[in-house]
């Protein structure tokens, strides 16, 4: 598969395309291009916004090689470690040592850096290295994560990241989720991380979607981001001539992304093809439709990576190809781009 390092959507344009020639030909997409593994249900945080129900639960060590193993048999691709938080995990090093080990396998990773004992060594292994971080004021984002000291040890190990060499430093970006509480102050974060952290290579503003009223958007407040905060925020990428968060922002929102209730119709009425071409496992080894569903406790498949091989499991998501939609969660919880790329595929299919 064609290095992706330079990409920050996993080469849509080549899983596009692969998925349209094979559903044309009544075959299913090549196995899979991107694995998303779940590797704990740990976390060292409580964020205000987080969604997830975190236990002390992580994947046995010898299920994740075992894993990493049968994936690069496959042909490898995206291997995208995530949680919970996977610093937490007791392998932690091991895991990504031995993912990295694999040259078909590019190793991404999700945390949220808030700890003193992450080895730098370690991170070089890593291709693709992505950040929570809500806000640039301390005392606001240790009140958002319920952590003291978070925001200090978050930017404190973000400065070891920027020492690394340029050859081996991950491509590290920051996820910013923006919520009614934190919406007036993300020009002023694009703005910081132009200063203070140079070397990132991408700020995305995600949206909450959760359901706490503190947090959700109002009519008034969707209408402020749109006509006020949204332009200043692509006037500052702008003067950051930052062009990946300045694509990453208009092409995951619109004014739909902020509604509380239906965003997504267009789900409603095609199939989800990009779930063809990429998996989400569980700590415990349970298989989902994809990250979305996951994250809102729907979508797990029948088959488990504990006793199906990677083969079966994706011969089963192809069952779902004309069930529409596939959950009711996915008019909520998906996101523009992934709209978009299978309205893209489901027009070519239909010309057919």
């Amino acid at each position: 598969m064609k290095k992706t390092y330079s990409k920050y959507w996993d080469l849509f344009e080549q899983r596009e395309k692969e998925t349209i020639d094979h559903l044309k030909r009544d075959t299913l997409p090549p196995p899979l291009r991107r694995l998303s593994v779940h590797i704990t249900s740990k976390c060292n945080l409580r964020c205000v916004y987080c969604n997830e129900t975190h236990k002390n639960k992580e994947l046995p060590q010898e299920q994740f090689n075992s894993l990493v193993t049968k994936y690069s048999k496959l042909g490898g691709g995206i291997l995208h470690i995530t949680g919970g938080e996977p610093t937490t995990v007791s392998y932690f090093d091991k895991a990504i040592r031995f993912a990295s080990s694999h040259k078909n396998v590019e190793v991404h990773l999700n945390s949220n850096l808030v700890s003193s004992r992450i080895n730098m060594d370690t991170l070089q292994q890593v291709r693709r290295l992505k950040v929570s971080l809500d806000t640039c004021e301390a005392s606001e984002f240790d009140m958002m994560v319920r952590k003291s000291g978070a925001y200090t040890k978050v930017l404190a190990n973000l400065d070891k990241v920027a020492k690394l060499s340029v050859n081996t430093r991950p491509f590290t970006s920051i996820t910013y989720t923006v919520t009614k509480q934190n919406m007036h102050k993300m020009a002023a974060f694009a703005k910081m991380c132009k200063e203070r952290l140079p070397f990132l290579y991408a700020v995305f503003f995600s949206c909450y979607k959760g359901n706490n009223p503190d947090l959700y958007f109002t009519a008034k407040d969707i209408k402020l981001l749109t006509k006020e905060i949204l332009p200043a925020v692509r006037a500052q990428l702008k003067i950051n001539e930052d062009t990946e968060s300045l694509w990453l922002l208009n092409n995951s929102h619109d004014s739909k992304t902020f509604v509380q209730g239906i965003r997504f119709r267009d789900n409603k009425n095609m199939p989800c093809y990009l779930q063809l071409s990429e998996l989400t496992v569980d700590e415990k080894g349970h298989c989902y439709l994809c990250s979305h569903l996951y994250r809102d406790g729907v979508g797990k498949m029948s088959h488990s990576t504990i006793d199906s091989s990677l083969e079966d499991i994706m011969s089963e998501k192809g069952e779902y190809i004309n069930v529409l939609p596939v959950s009711y969660k996915c008019l909520y919880g998906c996101n523009k781009k992934l709209v978009h790329f299978n309205k893209n595929v489901h027009k070519q299919l239909s010309k057919e």
